[in-house]
């Protein structure tokens, strides 16, 4: 698997997510939330770091096309262009394109490795941290909770399935 297919598999869940949390609140009153959570929820996340051993280093440049594959993704989720811009800021998202990563390279993942197997597990770690710095009333969050949970699970299976690995844990 690509970084490129990685990535728009990650923008798939986070964009599943803000339809569902639209639903859920009103589109109204997600963007609201979003607008206030702003920079908080990137300072947690910030954590996660890059392996330098997870980027190839004999590969050639990115090619547009791989941005364009990205863009093309994106635009097919049909989400308002508010909604689009937060699924461009996600944090998660944000921390693997600004890497040095080369879209186009495959991500390392010899057996044994557990590379792509350790990238999901983060994506869906980084998935409950955004969603627990949304700003919503407490009476909501175990709600909440399980609706934002759901396309990362589907996320993970996906994923998972793709590399051959059968998705068998249990998740928060």
């Amino acid at each position: 698997m690509t970084w490129a297919e990685f990535l728009i598999h990650i923008l798939k869940a986070q964009a599943q997510t803000l339809h569902r949390l639209a639903a859920f609140f009103g589109e109204a009153e997600l963007i609201e939330m979003l607008e206030t959570m702003g920079e908080s929820a990137e300072v947690s996340q910030l954590s996660f770091q890059m392996k330098q051993e997870w980027l190839p280093t004999t590969t050639g440049p990115d090619t547009p096309s791989a941005y364009l594959e990205l863009e093309g993704a994106v635009h097919d989720m049909h989400l308002s262009s508010f909604l689009e811009f937060h699924l461009w800021a996600y944090p998660f998202y944000r921390i693997i394109i600004e890497s040095s990563a080369n879209l186009k390279a495959k991500i390392p993942d010899q057996p044994g490795s557990r590379v792509l197997e350790t990238l999901v597990e983060e994506a869906i770690v980084q998935a409950q941290i955004w969603t627990r710095n949304l700003p919503i009333p407490p009476l909501l969050a175990i709600q909440t909770k399980s609706i934002a949970q759901v396309p990362w699970v589907r996320f993970r299976t996906t994923v998972l399935g793709k590399i051959g690995r059968r998705p068998v844990v249990a998740l928060d």
